[in-house]
């Protein structure tokens, strides 16, 4: 059963990019959420989520493979971004790309 409110945003990163590049940043209010979507890096584990946590988590997938995440539950004290950037760079023949979902919890 869906609850209140529903976002989504796709990002995506081309050939040549650095690591740490943001792939999708993906605004959230205040409040409880729950959060997954999907992933794609041509080279492994290519993508890590940066925030809201301190620490970043590395998201496992196989190269040239797309990967489920989630579901995270995630508690925004202040309105910020559940952010996936690169972990490793594209290279000329290498992209990446996210798309999230967040569905507010009601509580």
């Amino acid at each position: 059963m869906r609850q209140n409110t529903n976002i989504q945003l796709y990002g995506t990163q081309g050939n040549n990019i650095g690591a740490n590049t943001t792939v999708v940043s993906l605004p959230l209010p205040i409040g409880r959420w729950r959060v997954w979507g999907m992933i794609r890096h041509t080279l492994a584990d290519g993508l890590k989520v940066t925030a809201p946590a301190a620490a970043a988590t590395i998201l496992c997938s196989g190269p040239n493979d797309t990967a489920a995440i989630g579901p995270f539950v995630v508690d925004m004290a202040a309105a910020g971004s559940f952010i996936i950037q690169l972990n490793t760079a594209t290279g000329a023949a290498d992209t990446a790309s996210a798309l999230v979902y967040a569905e507010s919890i009601n509580h």
